[in-house]
């Protein structure tokens, strides 16, 4: 399977930044043991990317998520001539569990760009969910989720970007709005900042070119409205908003909760838990990782895994001052139910 994720630059912050690149890590058999894997650099558009040419190098380093892991730095060597595939040849991943893979792009004495992705070890998409051995629930972490779960339900604004992608070479990027406070309407606004295939059609031909900030929606109470491609804005039947409250209790019910080490998220302690949400009322199973800032017990980043499901929150601007408002230049409409 392939795995796709904007390059952002060094120190950058995800939610926020715009990238300089993409990164493909091609990696097999995901399973614990001896993995093979492959590093792919292009530009925005899938052509191979200038910085990556020699001398310039990409690393890659690997971090178990446990406590106190120690990050693996695998040798990697050019797979071509033009140093846009890089291999570390077969390296053991030794045990199951959640690990980072952290992507840099290095030229000469600087660092170009950075890509971050997380995986699940045995894959649940290859291997299947019962080859997973999910360990009991630790006390200290329940504590965490805990808070934190009712922390992100208390939240009255929040602004995250969502990267999405499926094994398969593709990655979708979009960023998103919510406010739910007391006394107004709730409102969510949607943001299509990228969607890109790189890998080729079952039948031989090139995927469709990447599209950029293509669509957008919005949504307050019963009112919804949609633009796309620059077509103008026209009114859409909606279901309405979801507020914070609505979207923690998707997250309710977790078992097998984890402490799975710290790290630091747009400059902020973190720490990590891993949890598994088991099937419920017509919804998947899925696998997360958390980083929960322990000073406010705020989400900062949501990983998950479920079958050829693969996606990462980054949250910013949360109980920020922000307004969604109707689309400029659109009347106020008569609120509409309806399935879209």
């Amino acid at each position: 399977m392939t795995f796709t994720e904007w390059m952002y630059p060094p120190d950058a912050a995800p939610a926020t930044a715009d990238p300089v690149g993409v990164a493909h890590l091609a990696i097999a058999p995901l399973s614990p043991g001896p993995n093979t894997i492959d590093i792919a650099l292009t530009d925005l558009n899938g052509a191979a990317l200038p910085e990556a040419a020699p001398p310039a190098t990409t690393t890659l380093t690997v971090r178990e998520l446990v406590p106190a892991a120690q990050p693996a730095t695998p040798g990697m060597t050019p797979a071509d001539d033009g140093g846009e595939v890089w291999s570390t040849g077969e390296i053991a991943l030794a045990h199951q569990g959640w690990y980072e893979f952290t992507v840099r792009l290095e030229t000469g004495e600087d660092v170009f760009g950075v890509a971050t992705m997380y995986l699940l070890l045995p894959d649940p998409s290859v291997h299947g969910a019962s080859a997973f051995d999910l360990p009991e629930s630790d006390a200290d972490a329940q504590a965490l989720y805990d808070r934190a779960l009712e922390r992100y339900a208390g939240w009255d604004a929040v602004r995250w970007r969502e990267s999405l992608g499926s094994g398969t070479d593709v990655l979708v990027v979009t960023g998103y709005t919510l406010t739910n406070r007391p006394g107004e309407l709730p409102a969510f606004r949607t943001d299509s900042r990228y969607t890109a295939a790189f890998r080729e059609k079952s039948d031989g031909t090139s995927p469709a070119p990447p599209r950029f900030d293509f669509a957008s929606s919005i949504t307050i109470a019963d009112s919804a409205w949609r633009e796309r491609d620059g077509s103008g804005w026209e009114q859409v039947p909606t279901l309405g908003v979801s507020t914070m409250e609505e979207r923690a209790d998707v997250f309710s019910g977790a078992t097998n909760i984890q402490i799975a080490g710290a790290d630091h998220i747009a400059g902020r302690e973190a720490q990590i838990i891993t949890l598994y949400l088991p099937p419920r009322d017509g919804q998947s199973e899925a696998w997360f990782a958390w980083w929960v800032d322990p000073e406010t017990g705020n989400l900062l980043r949501v990983a998950m895994v479920a079958r050829m499901h693969f996606m990462i929150w980054d949250f910013y601007d949360i109980n920020g001052s922000y307004t969604i408002t109707p689309p400029p230049g659109v009347p106020a409409a008569t609120p509409t139910t309806g399935t879209g």
